[in-house]
C-alpha cells in the first residue's frame, strides 16, 4: 500500500482529511484515502469488481422470482387478515346485540 492509503480497523476512527474508499470484509478494515481520491478509488474498485465478476442475469431472475413470491404471500396474508377481522367484527356485533 502506498503512503497515503490507510487501513483503519472497524473499531478505530477515520483520520481527519481521509474518507472511506471501500470496506475490505476479509480483513475487516476500511480502506481510507484522502478526500476526493477516495471517491475515484471507490468507483474504480466497483468497476473492477463488476468486470471481474461479470454480469449474471440468472441472479436477477432469481431475485424477481423471490419478489413475486413475497408479493403473493403478502397478498394471501392480507386476505386472511381481512377475513379474520370481518369474522371478529361479526362476532363482536353479535355479542353486543345479545348483551343489549
Amino acid at each position: 500500500m502506498s503512503r497515503f492509503v490507510k487501513r483503519v480497523p472497524d473499531c478505530k476512527i477515520v483520520p481527519s482529511g481521509y474518507g472511506v474508499a471501500w470496506y475490505d470484509s476479509y480483513s475487516m478494515h476500511r480502506i481510507c484515502m484522502p478526500l476526493g481520491v477516495n471517491y475515484i478509488a471507490g468507483v474504480l474498485r466497483r468497476v473492477q469488481w463488476f468486470v471481474g465478476c461479470g454480469y449474471k442475469p440468472y441472479e436477477l431472475a432469481e431475485l424477481r422470482h423471490e419478489l413475486e413470491m413475497s408479493k403473493r404471500q403478502h397478498t394471501s396474508l392480507m386476505r386472511e387478515y381481512k377475513s379474520l377481522s370481518e369474522r371478529y367484527e361479526t362476532i363482536l356485533f353479535q355479542d353486543q346485540e345479545e348483551s343489549s
